[in-house]
Parts: C-alpha cells; structure tokens; sequence
C-alpha cells in the first residue's frame, strides 16, 4: 500500500504501524485494519498467550516461603535483642561508674565492690588515653616526615 497525497502525518504513521504489524504477523501487503472480520483483534497481540508465557515453571518454584521468612524475623529479632540488651548493659556499667561513690553511701556493704570497680573502670580508661596519646604522637611524626619530603 503506497502513500496517499491527501493522506495526514497522523494517518501515515498508523498506516506504516499497520504495514509493521502486518509483516510481523506474516500477513505481507494487507491492511491488517482492513481485514475480513474487522476486527483489531487480529493486529494485537494474544492476551493469553503472553500472560501464559509470562509464567514459567521456574517462577512457581520460586514461591513465598513463609517457614523461611518466620525463621528470618526470628534472626533478625534475635539479633536487635542481643543488640538492646548489650547497649542496656553497657549503659547500667556506665551509671553504676558514675554513681559508685553515692551508691557506696547508700549501701554500705556492696562500697568496697564499687570501689574496685570504679578503680578497674578507671585503669581501662587511662590505658585508653595512653593508647589514643601514642597514636596520636605517632600520625604527628608521619604527617612531619610527609611534610620534609621523606
């Protein structure tokens, strides 16, 4: 089918889709929207047919697992739990460091407990200061030997 002279750009573009449409049906040289039965159903594609090729074998054995999922959260739940528990526990040993002097007032029998632990916690942080202050003397004297060229 050739190009009409009085024939719109709108027109031309759908008759070109039909000619496209014809020829990947196998139909050469028919209008397919001037077809025996009048009908698109002809020009579009079967519905069905790709529906039923959309769903393989291989998506239905990949299906919702849902003893898979339920042992999931259970992991995912244990570990947040393991995870509010520790910094619960590392809040209680910072309040009880904080308040060892008070807590000894109040109760004089757990005071020498406290104590040691306040004297623990306090080595811990000095040999944390000391760790952080050799680190520190350490970058100094890099960054000096990356400023002298060396």
């Amino acid at each position: 089918v050739g190009p009409d002279p009085g024939e719109t750009d709108q027109e031309r573009r759908a008759r070109e889709a039909g000619e496209r449409m014809a020829r990947m049906q196998g139909v050469a040289g028919v209008n397919p929207f001037e077809a025996a039965d009048d009908s698109r159903k002809s020009v579009l594609p079967d519905v069905d047919a790709l529906n039923s090729s959309l769903a393989s074998p291989a998506d239905a054995a990949q299906s919702i697992d849902l003893d898979d999922l339920t042992r999931r959260n259970r992991r995912a739940s244990g570990f947040r739990t393991g995870f509010t528990l520790i910094i619960f526990v590392a809040l209680i040993a910072v309040a009880v460091y904080m308040a060892h002097e008070n807590l000894g007032r109040a109760l004089p029998p757990l005071a020498p407990a406290l104590d040691s632990y306040a004297a623990f916690v306090e080595d811990i942080r000095m040999q944390i200061n000391h760790q952080a202050e050799s680190l520190m003397q350490r970058l100094d004297g890099f960054v000096d030997n990356l400023g002298q060229g060396g």
